[in-house]
């Protein structure tokens, strides 16, 4: 009896179910994360020095005033306070999120690199960046609709940022950024020109103050979506560089345009001044009167 091949062979071996995708034999992809080197920690812990030293200045700044005279000082404290907090979190790697870089299709098994967005920073920008508004609306004295819509606005603007660098496909991404160009558009509309016409029915002081510090925060805003374009969403600039570009807009922005902004203001004397409170907000009794001081002047008990 004569036995051919046939009668030995075997039927077929079929992969996993599980693993269909990823045959025996091939090693499953390694996402790599791409996080701040160790020149980038040094950076981000250095700009958390420089705002903790900030928010104490201004806080020791404020105490030579009459309390009448505090409110830029408490909230150039918020804006300091809440950018101290963003770095301390930054510094720690706390709260990333790490989103696939989409744009670089790579054959298996490589994976797309991972890059870190950390959502303090967002956290940072919903609260600094309506403030700042309300800041330089309460300077020039704007109507409070023009400083509401204007907060409503920064709100729109930082939000629809946040929203594109999560989106996949180029229409989401289009779509948001144009929002966030339109919402920018209404905060140079409500700062750059309501507000510089405002600021002429003020003293020459006001005016003088508010323009620069105007200028300096527009510029600034700008300059964060174009970081956070090439950046997070385009990925042509480093990581490292991303960071060392916002350190140098924040400090700008906010440790800068803080410290600015409460000692020119100080100096001011104007019992009608913006941002003046009445005896009623820091007195218990509400009654007594005080006369307003400068920073050359001694604080009120």
């Amino acid at each position: 009896m004569t036995m051919t091949m046939n009668d030995y062979s075997l039927p077929p071996i079929a992969p996993p179910h599980d693993n269909l995708k990823n045959p025996i034999g091939l090693p499953k992809p390694v996402p790599v994360f791409e996080a701040p080197s160790h020149l980038g920690r040094i950076i981000l812990w250095i700009a958390f020095a420089v705002f903790a030293l900030s928010t104490l200045v201004t806080a020791v700044h404020a105490t030579r005033l009459n309390k009448r005279r505090r409110t830029f000082h408490a909230l150039a404290g918020v804006i300091l306070t809440i950018t101290t907090l963003s770095y301390l979190t930054l510094s720690t790697n706390f709260g990333a999120i790490y989103v696939p870089e989409s744009h670089r299709h790579l054959a298996p098994p490589q994976h797309p690199p991972l890059r870190a967005i950390y959502l303090g920073r967002f956290v940072e920008w919903f609260v600094t960046v309506p403030v700042t508004t309300f800041t330089l609306g309460l300077l020039t004295g704007l109507p409070w609709l023009d400083i509401v819509l204007g907060m409503f606005a920064s709100v729109g603007f930082v939000g629809t940022g946040l929203l594109s660098g999560f989106q996949h496909s180029a229409v989401g991404v289009w779509f948001f950024l144009i929002a966030s160009i339109v919402f920018y558009l209404a905060l140079v509309y409500v700062l750059g020109v309501r507000g510089f016409e405002v600021s002429r029915i003020h003293s020459d002081d006001v005016r003088v103050l508010y323009g620069p510090l105007t200028t300096l925060i527009l510029f600034s805003w700008a300059v964060y979506a174009i970081v956070f374009g090439l950046g997070t969403k385009a990925k042509i600039i480093t990581f490292d560089f991303e960071l060392v570009l916002y350190a140098i807009i924040d400090l700008g922005a906010k440790a800068a345009f803080s410290l600015w902004l409460i000692i020119s203001h100080s100096s001011i004397i104007d019992e009608y001044a913006a941002g003046v409170l009445p005896d009623s907000w820091v007195d218990p009794i509400g009654i007594s009167y005080q006369p307003i001081a400068t920073d050359e002047g001694i604080q009120s008990g």
